[in-house]
């Protein structure tokens, strides 16, 4: 049987199988950028728990000071000071903290843009892998009848000259 003629439509395959691994890429990536993202948010927050804690063990210490008398007017207010600068502390990362949920949710956007891209990407190469294998299909169909029709036509010059014969 002879070779198969060349897919009308194989430039445009290739085409769009190389967009498609590109948009797989690129949704990888974005993904990947997006859970950086919530890990330094996680890290954050973490900084924001540790930074509460150390303001709180920092007041008792101070109040404890306080109680047994080994703190003066001076002292007490430098404490205070200190305190209200921790909790100024808190209040930045407090802010840096929403920022970042922001950055996630552009992120987010992201991803989902890079996702929808990969999806119509992965449709077209379907949707032409589906039109190769039809058309495969018609050409198969073509050559079939054609062999059909020549054994027809061998069959039937066999039978005539066969009945001139006889």
């Amino acid at each position: 049987m002879a070779a198969l003629p060349d897919y009308p439509l194989k430039t445009l395959k290739e085409i769009k199988e190389r967009k498609k691994e590109a948009a797989e890429i690129a949704w990888s990536e974005a993904k990947n950028a997006r859970e950086a993202e919530e890990i330094k948010l996680k890290e954050m927050e973490a900084e924001l728990q540790r930074m509460v804690e150390r303001r709180e063990l920092k007041k008792r210490e101070y109040a404890d000071k306080q109680m047994r008398g080994e703190h003066n007017a001076q002292i007490a207010m430098a404490a205070h000071t200190f305190i209200e600068r921790l909790k100024e502390e808190e209040q930045q990362q407090k802010d840096r903290i929403e920022q970042q949920k922001l950055t996630i949710e552009e992120k987010k956007d992201a991803e989902k843009l890079a996702m929808d891209a990969m999806v119509a990407a992965t449709q077209d190469v379907k949707a032409l892998e589906k039109h190769h294998e039809k058309w495969l299909s018609e050409i198969k169909r073509e050559r079939q009848l054609k062999e059909e029709e020549s054994l027809d036509d061998l069959a039937q010059t066999i039978f005539e000259r066969n009945r001139r014969e006889s």
